[in-house]
């Protein structure tokens, strides 16, 4: 990603009946499942607001989404695996959205960049890893994490929906 990134990341599979990405990473059979939208379910006045990410600069060790919902601020947790040597924090305004983002992936998550509907962005992890590029079908934004956990962010998938 950044400087390194190549000029033609595969392009990543959305399945829209679903309205979710394609799944990254691969599972290991002590990995801990989460899932960010089973906390969103049956909640309508919700909005993604700080997403942090955690890295051992190589590869992803946590994720936490943050949404505010009737003027508080809840999150369904942060999901961490190993260590947590460096956090970096990506706030979003309320007129914006995450509507691509760059994941590299091979055994698990080597690293993130999001990107918002205004240009800003946060971008954490490691060079390894086969890069893919989701961007949200139009008039959409991503919403929440799913995956799962272990040492590493070994799973994720990006949940998205329409812009309310």
């Amino acid at each position: 990603m950044g400087a390194h990134q190549p000029n033609k990341p595969r392009i990543g599979s959305l399945i829209h009946e679903s309205c979710i990405t394609e799944r990254l990473g691969k599972s290991t059979s002590n990995s801990l499942k989460f899932d960010d939208g089973a906390f969103l379910a049956n909640k309508f006045n919700y909005k993604l607001c700080t997403v942090n990410i955690w890295t051992d600069k190589n590869y992803i060790t946590g994720i936490q989404a943050v949404y505010e919902m009737d003027g508080t601020k809840v999150s369904p947790g942060c999901h961490l695996g190993g260590s947590a040597e460096k956090k970096a924090t990506l706030n979003i305004g309320s007129d914006e959205y995450i509507v691509r983002a760059y994941v590299r992936s091979g055994n698990w998550i080597d690293g993130i960049r999001l990107e918002s509907s205004k240009g800003n962005f946060i971008e954490v992890g490691g060079l390894s890893g086969e890069l893919t590029l989701f961007d949200v079908p139009q008039g959409c934004q991503f919403v929440a994490f799913t995956g799962e956990t272990s040492k590493y962010l070994e799973t994720l998938q990006i949940r998205f929906d329409k812009i309310w």
